[in-house]
Formats: C-alpha cells, sequence, structure tokens
C-alpha cells in the first residue's frame, strides 16, 4: 500500500505449498530494522518447517488411507445359511488411519472363518502392519487348525515383523449346520 516493508518467501520442503510473510516498516531505525529482518527471517524458517512436516502428514495419511481401504476385503463373499454385512467407519478423531482389518472365509462344508482384529496406533505403520494378520489368517484357516492355533500362528510372524506394535484379534470358526462356534 505503498509503505515501506519487508517480506520474506517461506520455502518448505519439495511438494508443500510456500507461503510469504512480510511486515510494514514503521521506523528507519537501522538496528530495529535489522531485528525485525532476523525474526522474519526465523519465522519464515519455522514456518517452512511446519508447512514441509503437513505436507509430510498429508502424503501419509493419504497412503495410509489407500493401503487400508484396499486390504479390507471387497466384496463379501456369498456363503449359503449366513447373511453377512460389515461396515468400516475409520476413526476421524486420528486422521481416519488405523489398523484395523477383518476376514471372511468360506473353508468348506459348512464352515466358515471371521477373524476381525485392530492393531495399535493410527499411523502409516498401522496399516502396513494391518496388512499382515488377514493373509496370514487365510492361508492357515483352510489348513483346518483350530481357531487358538490360527492366532498362535498369526502371533509368531507379527512377533518377527517390524514395527513391533500390539495387534488384538478375534477369531471364530462358526459351524453353519450345528449353530455352534469355536472362538478365540
Amino acid at each position: 500500500r505503498g509503505r515501506p516493508h519487508r517480506a520474506f518467501t517461506v520455502r518448505p520442503r519439495q511438494g508443500a505449498a510456500g507461503a510469504v510473510i512480510g511486515a510494514e516498516r514503521n521506523t528507519g531505525d537501522a538496528a530495529v530494522l535489522a531485528e525485525t529482518d532476523l525474526v522474519l527471517r526465523q519465522l519464515a524458517r519455522a514456518l517452512g518447517v511446519a508447512l514441509g512436516n503437513l505436507h509430510v502428514l498429508r502424503v501419509e495419511r493419504s497412503l495410509a488411507l489407500q493401503l487400508q481401504h484396499r486390504l479390507l476385503p471387497t466384496p463379501l463373499p456369498v456363503i449359503d445359511g449366513l447373511e453377512l454385512a460389515v461396515r468400516y467407519v475409520a476413526s476421524a478423531e486420528h486422521a481416519e488411519v488405523g489398523g484395523d482389518f477383518f476376514e471372511i472365509l468360506e473353508l468348506g462344508g459348512d464352515r466358515v472363518g471371521i477373524a476381525i482384529g485392530d492393531v495399535q496406533g493410527h499411523s502409516l505403520d498401522a496399516a502396513a502392519v494391518m496388512a499382515g494378520p488377514g493373509p496370514w489368517v487365510q492361508a492357515y484357516a483352510p489348513e483346518g487348525h483350530p481357531p487358538r492355533a490360527i492366532l498362535q500362528r498369526v502371533n509368531a510372524l507379527l512377533m518377527r515383523s517390524p514395527p513391533h506394535l500390539i495387534a488384538t484379534a478375534c477369531y471364530g470358526r462358526p459351524d453353519l449346520r450345528s449353530g455352534r462356534a469355536l472362538l478365540s
């Protein structure tokens, strides 16, 4: 607006949006101007780091959401004698990212395998860890192991797979003929 001012460009990491900050100069005092420039430079650096971190968090969130949604089973299997419905609602409080998983498996005859679980945390690490238990259950369940043995095998694999996050899980094998289920 025609008044003297000083501006600095905020340069974050590659891929993040930049900004410009400035201050109006109300004095001609060289010491005050030098101090103003120093403060603006420091603020520009701090804002650059903050904008870069925000960009990294957005990229991580996007990757974790993509990973998580691709790993959840769709469509659900059609199993005679069993009506299936699932609803996955991510936690908006934690940027919609987590390590939730479920599997529904047709095991032949009147046997079905159902697993549900959650990996500790709400991060890209949690979403990546959740990629393991579902396929591992898919691999062990058709072999006919009881639920306890399946979860023990999945746990052994998780213990060897970094990052070491805690996961909770339930695996059940309902028998559609008898109406009974074995759970662990």
